[in-house]
């Protein structure tokens, strides 16, 4: 007759907000089996209906900074959508509503002329936005709101160019609160938190017009009206606190200059007029890509006539299969040779030196360039999202003959 010995443990796992009972039982046969006990527990009736609009896991499913811009942001939106319905009322009195003379068809007409530049705006800021908003997308999430006051004041006044300013601030700020929401979701969440987004507007959208029309009815002057507009557009400014309490981890032109310079500190070609390529006078192509063979750029100084000048042309190509931390690699070895070259005199920065500075800070920028991406690693930044590059480009394939 055989035997078998079981030995268990009881422990308690906490998760987000829940607690669960776990018991764990291990086995003589080197197997294991958990147990999983749901607590008795009852959530009181606030924290119920807050998880209804809050993403599974709250706080502990999000970063840190989104709680205080989703809060200043569903204030915006409701203040937001009373001035809307303000911009409205203008926009169908201009259309002949209640006007016995106006005529159906002109009226028609003048809404459609509205609905198609809104479209084609909306194809054109795309087309010139799309490309830098993931890299700027706290510039363009804050540009969207004082477009969308505009719209809205022009809505009292002139019909049709509103539309226009409408589809900017929605191409702007829809954009780039998809690149926010990427940001603020922890652990492969974003599916859900945009629904939940979803229903929290869901919730503000109806508050606002029910208290858009008591607002409504109460403007029954032009000087009530601009009043209550006027304040009401002045709360968008608190979407811009909102913002500035976003804590981005990727870094752009602007966070990188910022922390390479910080972190320098803490350490102590003219174009062709008609095709654009660049002449690198002083110094042969064949040099220049010998000395960047274990790199995956390319990176070159034009001196000018006055050498400490701010103008100097500065030429970054990227080799095929470049990766994020090659583009923040050639940044900071361009801020690191900006700063050699600005401590020097004028006699040496001239162009046929120039490979010599070059080479120079190439081997200090790969001697501490790894330390620092180590740092900043530590120091909670993402050096995998290449937002360095905010336009289209090209990499180049070199293959030896």
């Amino acid at each position: 007759m055989s035997t078998k010995t079981t030995t268990s443990t009881q422990t308690r796992l906490r998760s987000g907000s829940s607690t669960k009972n776990l018991q764990i039982a291990g086995y003589d046969r080197g197997q294991s089996r958990i147990d999983i006990l749901q607590t008795t527990e009852t959530k009181q009736l606030w924290r119920s209906i807050l998880d209804v609009f809050l993403p599974n896991g709250y706080p502990n499913s999000v970063s840190d900074d989104y709680t205080a811009y989703q809060i200043f942001d569903s204030f915006q939106a409701f203040a937001g959508k009373i001035a809307g319905m303000i911009g409205s009322r203008a926009v169908w009195q201009r259309l002949g509503v209640g006007d016995s003379a106006a005529s159906p068809t002109g009226t028609m007409l003048m809404q459609v002329i509205r609905k198609c530049m809104g479209k084609l705006a909306t194809i054109f800021f795309a087309h010139r936005m799309s490309t830098s908003i993931e890299a700027e997308c706290k510039a363009y999430r804050l540009e969207s709101d004082p477009l969308t006051e505009t719209a809205i004041v022009i809505d009292c006044m002139i019909l049709c160019i509103s539309s226009i300013l409408l589809s900017a601030a929605g191409v702007a700020g829809g954009a780039s609160k998809s690149s926010l929401s990427g940001h603020f979701a922890k652990g492969n969440n974003l599916g859900e938190l945009n629904a939940k987004d979803g229903s929290q507007e869901t919730v503000i959208s109806p508050a606002g017009m029910m208290t858009g029309t008591l607002v409504v009815s109460w403007l029954t002057t032009p000087f009530r009206t601009w009043f209550a507009l006027l304040s009401l557009l002045a709360l968008h400014f608190l979407n811009r606190t909102g913002v500035r309490a976003v804590e981005m981890r990727s870094l752009n032109r602007e966070r990188a200059n910022i922390t390479f310079s910080s972190l320098l500190s803490a350490d102590k070609g003219e174009v062709h007029p008609r095709t654009g390529a660049m002449n690198l006078q002083g110094v042969s192509l064949s040099a220049l890509l010998e000395l960047f063979q274990g790199e995956e750029y390319i990176w070159w100084r034009q001196t000018q006539a006055q050498p400490k000048s701010s103008d100097a042309v500065v030429m970054v190509v990227l080799k095929e299969g470049a990766t994020a931390q090659s583009q923040l690699r050639a940044w900071y070895h361009g801020l690191l040779l900006s700063r050699h070259v600005h401590d020097l005199d004028e006699s040496t920065q001239r162009q046929h030196t120039m490979l010599g500075h070059v080479a120079r800070t190439l081997a200090q920028a790969s001697e501490m360039f790894d330390a620092y991406a180590k740092m900043l690693t530590d120091a909670g930044w993402d050096l995998s999202i290449p937002l360095l590059q905010t336009s289209s480009g090209s990499r180049i394939r070199i293959e030896a003959e």
